[in-house]
């Protein structure tokens, strides 16, 4: 195993990690509501609430990249896991096998044609670092590290739910126009990334 920093990795498996950072916003759960929150407004503080994860979960995922250079959209599939409190996971399993992996303050990459697995610290990774975390605040409740790095703008109801995510910062706006999440109740359903070079990512989610 290789272990490296993030500066040194290749643009386009930055992008990817990028990605892969905002992909886990579906490990989800859908709380017992009371009579209250049934009929109260929607509000950032309690759509965060809903999103909150304390237990391991596991999601289906298909991912559609639409970039610029290319004509059709590259596809992919595979299976998202988040274990509490800091354990995420993205294999990828169509149309290639690779592997991401995030614990605590580590990132690891396995990938099948490579002849090692890379791994590096969030610690020297930058703007990644602040991706994670975060991503990682949402399934812990945390809004205060959300707006740290976004500006969170919520539309809809508890029924179907949007909500926007605008970077703050100048490493963030470098990279990433905005982050739009679509939800019923307390699941996420789908997820569009739109970065500033004018590529996006698009992904659905599906129970495992």
């Amino acid at each position: 195993m290789t272990f490296g920093t993030f500066r040194h990795l290749k643009s386009r498996t930055k992008r990817r990690l990028f990605a892969l950072a905002l992909s886990f916003m579906p490990f989800v759960q859908q709380p017992s509501l009371g009579a209250s929150q049934k009929t109260g407004p929607l509000t950032i503080e309690s759509l965060v609430a809903t999103l909150m994860v304390h237990s391991q979960r596991s999601v289906r995922f298909h991912e559609s990249r639409h970039i610029a250079a290319l004509i059709s959209p590259l596809e992919s599939e595979g299976v998202l896991t988040f274990t509490p409190p800091s354990g995420l996971l993205k294999e990828v399993t169509t149309p290639r096998a690779i592997t991401y992996r995030v614990e605590g303050d580590q990132v690891f990459i396995h990938d099948p044609r490579a002849t090692e697995d890379m791994a590096f610290s969030l610690a020297d990774a930058g703007v990644l670092q602040a991706f994670i975390e975060a991503i990682r605040a949402p399934l812990a409740g945390d809004l205060v590290t959300l707006r740290k790095f976004w500006e969170p703008h919520l539309g809809g109801s508890l029924l179907h739910w949007s909500l926007t995510l605008k970077p703050k910062g100048p490493e963030l706006n470098a990279l990433v126009l905005q982050v739009t999440v679509n939800g019923e109740r307390g699941t996420v359903t789908a997820i569009s990334i739109v970065q500033s070079d004018g590529d996006s990512s698009h992904l659905r989610f599906t129970p495992k």
